[in-house]
Formats: structure tokens, C-alpha cells, sequence
């Protein structure tokens, strides 16, 4: 029997893959990420919607709380201007207000997220609408996607996609009528979208505070997932 040299014998089985097979993996692996991309694109759209959903209870629960808090007080739930002093309620050292018995929509984030220092003034929470303590909140201002669990902002003057409106019977803080309840709403955007997008991506969660009507009768807060582009 012929005696098979160690040199030769690791050269016969050293043979690479022909481009013929090589082109039949790639072919393969397309096929099969093809088959798994729309479930995994599903699969992150039903992450989404779960976020939005599990934001949405807590904002409810929030609202809940702050209006069994007043009640508890004897708040007079007709009051409306944040300027008002006595129209606040006071949680950890720190003042929010109020609007008819509800939290104000530009306090409503600090609720989820907590209140950083330097968003106090005199031991008053600011406004959730302009830039505070570094970040942005006004939604065409954001540069990028949102970076955290999610982030909120403020677009007073665009109707909220989606979002029923009042159809010119809401009355703003100046008096003047409007036909846009966005003016009292406030955007949840999720991690990874755009918060300058977010009328074409579409999927946010939408606070809007208590508004009164034209015939004095108060309006009460909603709180609404929009999912159409998650």
C-alpha cells in the first residue's frame, strides 16, 4: 500500500469553496433574511406599540393622582392660568401646576422621567415647552431620534395627527378661540424615532391637558396612543 506523504495529504483536502457555491450561500442567506426581516420589523413594532401603551397608563395614573390630589385640597378646578400661584401642587419640595384639576401638560414629563435641578426656579417646576436645563423641547428643534426611552416636546401650532380636536371650540389661555386642540397637548416620542418627524412617523403618545369650551363647560384631558407609523 502507497504510503500518503503529510504534505500531500493536507493539500488534497485543503480545496476552497468554487464561486458556483459561494454564490448558492448568498442566495441562501438572502432568502432567508428575506423570510426573517418582516417578522423582525413586526416584532419591533409591537416593541414600540408595548412602550407607547405601558407610557400611556403611566401618564393616566399620573393625571389620576394629581386630580384625586385636588380634590383632597378643594382646588377650584375652573382655574386655568399657570401664572396663578395657588393653582399648584407640591410633590418632593417641588411645585407643579395645575389646569381645571389636572396637571399642566408642559409638567406632565417630570412625572415620568423626574425633575432635574436646574428645571426648578424657586422651587417651581418650569415649562416643559422652550429649552430647559439643556434640553429641547420644542419638537421641531430635536436633531436626530430621540436617545432615551422616550422624549416629549411641544408643537403648539399643528393639529395633532390623529388626535380628535374640538373643532374651533376651544378656548386657549389668552382667551382667544382656537380650532386646534394641539395648543394644550404634549408629544411622548419613543426611543429611535425622530421627535422633529413627528407628524409622518406617526407614532407617539399624545397628553393633552383639560381646555374649556365656548360655552364654559370643561373639556377633560385625553391621553392617546398613535401607532399608525410605528
Amino acid at each position: 500500500m502507497r504510503a500518503v506523504s503529510g504534505h500531500n495529504y493536507f493539500r488534497k483536502f485543503r480545496k476552497g469553496f468554487s464561486l458556483i457555491e459561494l454564490v448558492c450561500v448568498i442566495v441562501l442567506l438572502g432568502i432567508l433574511a428575506s423570510a426573517a426581516a418582516p417578522k423582525y420589523m413586526a416584532l419591533q413594532r409591537d416593541a414600540r406599540i408595548a412602550r407607547l401603551e405601558a407610557l400611556k397608563g403611566a401618564l393616566k395614573s399620573a393625571d389620576s393622582m394629581i386630580m384625586a390630589k385636588a380634590a383632597v385640597q378643594g382646588d377650584n378646578l375652573n382655574a386655568e392660568s399657570y401664572t396663578d400661584t395657588n393653582n399648584y401642587f407640591e410633590y418632593n419640595g417641588v411645585k407643579y401646576y395645575k389646569k381645571y384639576g389636572h396637571i399642566d401638560r408642559n409638567n406632565m414629563g417630570y412625572f415620568i422621567d423626574g425633575t432635574p435641578p436646574g428645571a426648578v426656579d424657586k422651587g417651581i417646576a418650569k415649562s416643559r415647552t422652550e429649552k430647559v436645563a439643556g434640553h429641547q423641547f420644542r419638537c421641531r428643534s430635536f436633531v436626530g431620534v430621540c436617545e432615551y426611552e422616550w422624549c416629549d416636546c411641544y408643537e403648539g401650532k399643528t393639529k395633532v395627527p390623529g388626535f380628535p380636536n374640538d373643532n374651533g371650540k376651544v378656548v386657549g389661555n389668552s382667551g382667544q378661540t382656537s380650532n386646534d386642540a394641539a395648543k394644550a397637548a404634549q408629544y411622548f416620542i419613543p426611543h429611535g424615532m425622530e421627535p422633529s418627524k413627528f407628524e409622518t412617523d406617526l407614532c407617539l403618545v399624545v397628553y393633552q391637558q383639560p381646555v374649556k369650551l365656548k360655552d364654559g363647560s370643561i373639556y377633560p384631558s385625553k391621553v392617546a396612543v398613535i401607532s399608525d407609523g410605528c
